[in-house]
């Protein structure tokens, strides 16, 4: 192999075609090593430094490939695309990959935004985590599956009054409507808790922040067509007084 020293230390070593920059062998194709002693992600704890885009809205990417000689397109990438060229410049986070066994370019999978909104499917996230796609029937946007004794899915507020909406499943019409079909909140002294709306305007079903239960319309119980406002089939219906 061969050896590159500055100033009596070996910077530089070239060993079976691997090379290593500031240690003391080379483990594979590039082995790079900085004693980094930050606390932030700043210069001082940068170990490598890649520069390219040259413009506002260019990309500058990581691609990997499979090994054959040749100009070919990455299988897949890491990269960023420059979001602004103003001073320092800013930039998103992108990753890319390809469902295609063609020499194609990758098309961008994910992407984490300079104000930290991560976006799948999506290239403008509007949300903390906003996922974007088309299912059918028998398929979902997003699965979880949970295997221990804890929840599946937490999603809990720090706010301490006022009601806001935690949970809120919204049908978007094709005539522009937006308004939450379900949706779950926290709730003040006397208000709602649980709404469901048949229309995305009017709340058919709502349960109150203490349990006070209000339906619109006919309730049935064992049955699905209720002829009257509380129709029940089966066992006698027994009311308690406490």
């Amino acid at each position: 192999g061969y050896s590159i020293k500055l100033g009596g230390t070996t910077k530089y070593k070239f060993i079976n075609d691997n090379l290593s920059i500031g240690c003391a062998d080379p483990f594979s194709a590039l082995t790079v090593e900085k004693t980094s002693t930050a606390t932030t992600l700043s210069k001082g704890g940068t170990i490598l430094m890649l520069r390219g885009a040259s413009a506002a809205n260019k990309y500058s990417h990581i691609g990997f490939t499979y090994d054959i000689a040749g100009d070919v397109e990455p299988s897949a990438t890491i990269g960023i695309q420059l979001t602004s060229w103003t001073a320092s410049t800013k930039s998103d986070l992108v990753f890319g990959t390809r469902d295609v066994t063609t020499d194609t370019a990758p098309t961008e999978r994910m992407r984490i935004t300079s104000a930290g909104k991560v976006g799948i499917g999506t290239t403008a996230p509007s949300s903390i985590l906003n996922v974007k796609g088309t299912t059918n029937d028998g398929s979902s946007l997003a699965e979880f599956v949970q295997a221990g004794t804890g929840r599946g899915l937490h999603v809990s507020r720090t706010v301490a009054a006022a009601t806001r909406q935690m949970v809120s499943f919204t049908q978007l019409s094709t005539t522009g409507g937006t308004t939450p079909v379900v949706h779950i909140q926290q709730a003040d002294t006397g208000e709602t808790a649980l709404a469901i709306s048949t229309d995305g305007a009017t709340e058919n079903f709502t349960v109150s922040d203490v349990g006070e239960v209000y339906a619109k319309g006919s309730v049935g119980i064992g049955s699905g067509s209720p002829a009257q406002k509380l129709h029940v089939v089966g066992d006698a219906v027994k009311f308690e007084r406490t």
